[in-house]
């Protein structure tokens, strides 16, 4: 079994696509803040979210297996400190973003202006970039695109759950048993959110919301 286990393939008999589009486009032009008839603000974003989980085939909660993970290797009777987890974290991150296209690379910049949960047009945007900037956002415990752009202030939250979940016998453990498990899982995530990220082109929108799921 996979540590990220890559969503199934959505359970849907038919998909109206015209009457997707429509929402989506609809949901494209929403202004920051809406009003109902009422004068009440309209927060549907919950339903937005259960909309999206539902096409892409994804569960409201990811689990990140803890698993300890065999190495033949033999690693200094040191173990890892939540920082070095980080550090490799960062790393790994960096590395994604530098192996992606040019074009991808250029993508995400305007994506880095968005402050809210929002709808887009997915036609001009790689899905590559779109698979980052979720991932990266993850990590750091992050709720909107505009915070990737903010320098951390806090050490990395999805980092932190997963080091104090993970078995004494693996954190307390050689150190590179630890790193060896955390860089497979940062790998799977970016990788998890690579298939979501090309299912939602399917529907020709972004739903660009890294609380989409919860890990």
């Amino acid at each position: 079994m996979l540590p990220i286990l890559i969503p199934p393939t959505p359970r849907i008999k038919h998909i109206d696509f015209a009457e997707a589009r429509r929402v989506d486009e609809i949901d494209a032009g929403r202004p920051a803040i809406e009003l109902n008839g009422d004068g009440e603000i309209v927060d549907d974003l919950e339903e937005r979210r259960r909309r999206w989980r539902r096409r892409c085939g994804l569960s409201k909660v990811l689990l990140i297996s803890n698993a300890a993970l065999r190495s033949d290797r033999l690693g200094a009777n040191v173990a890892a400190s939540v920082e070095s987890c980080e550090k490799l974290v960062t790393r790994q991150l960096r590395r994604q973003l530098l192996s992606l296209s040019r074009r991808a690379r250029e993508d995400i910049k305007p994506l880095l202006e968005i402050a809210r949960p929002t709808t887009i047009p997915a036609k001009s945007i790689n899905p590559m970039a779109v698979a980052w900037l979720f991932s990266e956002a993850n990590w750091r415990g992050l709720s909107t695109p505009r915070q990737v752009a903010t320098p951390a202030a806090h050490i990395q939250t999805l980092t932190w759950k997963w080091w104090t979940s993970v078995p004494d016998e693996l954190r307390i453990g050689p150190a590179d048993r630890l790193l060896e498990s955390l860089k497979e899982r940062v790998g799977n995530l970016y990788r998890f959110w690579e298939c979501v990220a090309r299912r939602m082109v399917i529907y020709e929108f972004y739903f660009l919301d890294p609380r989409l799921i919860s890990i």
